[in-house]
This record gives structure tokens, C-alpha cells and sequence, in this order.
């Protein structure tokens, strides 16, 4: 009975992340593309190691419009002609429109997350990405965002 639950928890230990991963693959495959504005930065904190730490004023606009908002939600963006994403509404429900695309958000406090606050790069590479202007996302249908890379102020892949 012992080796059975061992085996069992390897496999649930194994399998949940394999799940995960395949998962975001799957989104980074088939999502939707869309740029977020990053959010002003301190310059002093910009680089950090091999890794950028990120804010989207997406994600402070929302922060605005959901004081009060306990746990997760749904926000609505529509995307213009640039691949750029801005708030429409904040909707768990209701029927999209045009160019409007699912956002999952996390609320914890006043702080609203939306994907990823890192990105990682190689060593030696900081002052590619300091030009960086937007995260370019994958996001799928029911709103989970992927960070694939960013870009800068032209709408580049840096």
C-alpha cells in the first residue's frame, strides 16, 4: 500500500507540471498577439540581475476601476490595428464584441496582476531590453496571458 501512494504522488508530482507547461505552450501556439504598454519604470530598478522586473498600465487601469473587487476577474480589451491592447470594461459576462478579447486578472490588495512581472534574458543582453516599451503577449480564449517577448516604442521585437 506504501509504494502505491509513493508511486501515485510521483506521478501527480510529475504529471501537474507537465500539464502546466503544456498548457502554456498550447497558448503560446494558438493565443491570441497582442502589446500591453509597459507602465513607467524606476530606472534604478530596471535591470536586476538577468531580469526586468515589468508593471502594464493596463494593469493599473484596472486597478482604478476594480477598488473594492475582492479575488479574480475578467476584464475586456480590444485590440487596435497595431497589435495593441487597451481596456474596454471590466466583465465577467456579456458577449464580445470586435477585436474584444478575454483578460484574466488576479487582484491581491490595490495590486492587479495580469501575466508575468519578470522578464528573463540572457547576461550580457540588459541593454537591448532597456528600450523595451511593450510586453508581447499570447492570450487565450478564456483570457490567460503568456509572456513571449518585448518590444520597443515602434512596436519591434527586441
Amino acid at each position: 500500500m506504501r509504494r502505491i501512494l509513493i508511486v501515485l504522488g510521483l506521478v501527480a508530482a510529475l504529471t501537474v507540471p507537465a500539464w502546466a507547461i503544456i498548457g502554456k505552450e498550447n497558448i503560446v501556439r494558438n493565443g491570441t498577439a497582442m502589446l500591453w504598454p509597459l507602465a513607467p519604470r524606476d530606472p534604478r530598478s530596471l535591470m536586476q540581475g538577468d531580469f526586468m522586473r515589468l508593471d502594464y498600465a493596463m494593469a493599473r487601469t484596472i486597478a482604478k476601476q476594480v477598488v473594492g473587487h475582492v479575488g479574480d476577474g475578467i476584464a475586456i480589451v480590444r485590440i487596435d490595428k497595431n497589435s495593441v491592447a487597451t481596456l474596454v470594461r471590466i466583465d465577467a459576462e456579456g458577449a464580445l464584441k470586435g477585436h474584444e478579447h478575454r483578460l484574466a486578472f488576479r487582484k491581491r490588495g490595490r495590486s492587479v496582476r495580469l501575466s508575468s512581472h519578470a522578464f528573463f534574458f540572457e547576461e550580457g543582453t540588459a541593454k537591448r531590453y532597456a528600450t523595451a516599451r511593450f510586453g508581447a503577449f499570447r492570450v487565450s480564449e478564456a483570457g490567460v496571458a503568456v509572456l513571449i517577448a518585448l518590444h520597443d516604442e515602434d512596436r519591434v521585437r527586441l
